[in-house]
Order: C-alpha cells, then structure tokens, then sequence
C-alpha cells in the first residue's frame, strides 16, 4: 500500500499560496526534518518549482540561516555557550578531510568565501592546519561581528575578514579557495576565479543534491556551465548532514 504524506497546512499555504516571509522559520525547519518517497520528493520539488517559489523559498532560508547564526555569534561574544557548538564539532571530520584533500598546509593562505557571522570553517582550518584564512563576505554586519569573534577567540592573526562581493573580487593571491554551500552565483564568481587566479588554483566548493529537497534550500553548482577548470574529486557528506550535501574540488587550468 503506498504511503501518503500529510505536509503541514502551514507549510504548503507558504509555499503554494500566498508566501509570507514571517513562517520562513517554519519553512525552512519542516522542509529539513520531514522523509518520505523519492516520488513524493519528486512531486514536491515539482510543485515548488512550478510555483514560481524556488527563489523565494533559498532567500527565505539564507535569511534564516544568517539570523540564526548571528543570534549564535552574540551569544558567544557574551560569553555565552553557544548551543550548536558541539554539533559543529561533529563536523570537524569533514571540514579536515575537505581541507586534506585539497593539501591545505601551514604555508597556505586560503580563501573562504561565504564565511557570515560565525567562520565556523575558518576557525578549524587554521587551528587544524596551522594556515592562514582570509574571509570574503558581502554582508557589512556579518564582517563586522565575524571580526569581533575572531578577535575574541585569539585567531586574529590567522584570520582576516574582507568585506566584498565574489563575483568581482581579485583571485591573484589564492592557490586554495573554499566556497560555503549557501553562496550564490558560483557559476559567476568561478568566471572571475578563472580570469584572475593563479593556473592551477585549486577551488573547493560545498553544493547541495540537485534533485532532492536541498535543492530548495540552496542553489546547486551547474558544473556544465563550469569552463577553465578541470575536475578532480566529489566529496559527499551525507552520513554528517540530514540532507545530501557535496564538496566538489576543481582546479583551474593553465591560461
């Protein structure tokens, strides 16, 4: 007998009705937590897509996802324990062999583009690996707060944070490049990697599955529209994540 799915009355009025951007929390939340049928899944997907609220839906999650980790951030310059910090620590076996595999050393200077409030990523890159981090983050707020953090952790002089848009930022200095899942515009911002980075740079960028629910969540990197790279490695992360998460590594060919 096949199994129906009941969606919250709440989650599909967001989604299919009239959108509100006050439920995104619930939205966002449902979305994550609920299984069911790769047909339902796929049924799902379609009327989202259908809708028109695919775009809708990874801004409302962006937006959350900074509100939460901003709210994260102040409770740790307070002093505060921060309650996701043991969970993030979990991840720390993905970050390093994210890191191992692209060789990231002592003598790098890596790039991690996307960092927000909280550089979770840069912090155990520089403490596992003993490298250098510069942030690139667009959001004057969060620069200002991942700042603060950073100062407040002692990691001043490992990791520098730089406020700016990726899609027109100059590469020149960076052999090791990360990206975090919810940047956007990679395809663009891998145009201006491949215009202005050093040959054989090395770009790792977390992605989310292209046919299932994260892909709602944020936006998958087409590797088809990808040029000037060439690829070397997927790293998948399903057994950290609730959802299908990826790392793809390229590197960029000689110009």
């Amino acid at each position: 007998m096949k199994r129906s799915v009941a969606y919250p009355p709440t989650l599909l009025n967001s989604l299919f009705g009239e959108y509100d951007s006050k439920q995104s929390n619930l939205i966002i939340r449902t979305v994550v937590r609920f299984t069911t049928h790769p047909k339902d899944i796929k049924g799902f997907l379609a009327g989202v897509k259908r809708r028109g609220l695919v775009t809708k839906a990874r801004k409302a999650y962006l937006n959350f996802s900074i509100h939460d980790e901003i709210r994260r951030a102040l409770l740790a310059l307070k002093g505060q324990r921060d309650p996701l910090w043991q969970m993030v620590k979990k991840y720390q076996r993905y970050w390093r062999a994210e890191a191992r595999a692209a060789r990231l050393n002592s003598r790098d200077r890596a790039l991690f583009i996307g960092c927000g409030p909280y550089p979770y990523s840069a912090f155990f890159y520089a403490m596992d690996f003993g490298c250098k981090v510069v942030c690139l983050e667009r959001s004057t707020k969060c620069c200002a707060i991942a700042r603060r953090l950073i100062e407040k952790k002692g990691l001043s002089r490992a990791i520098s944070v730089v406020c700016g848009n990726s899609v027109t930022f100059n590469y020149g200095r960076f052999h090791k490049i990360f990206f975090a899942t919810q940047v956007e515009d990679k395809e663009r911002s891998l145009r201006q990697i491949e215009k202005t980075a050093p040959d054989g740079a090395l770009v790792v960028t977390r992605t989310s599955d292209r046919k299932g629910l994260n892909s709602i969540l944020s936006k998958p990197l087409e590797l088809k529209r990808v040029r000037g790279f060439e690829y070397v490695r997927t790293l998948t992360w399903s057994r950290y994540f609730t959802l299908p998460t990826f790392t793809i590594i390229l590197r960029k060919l000689s110009t």
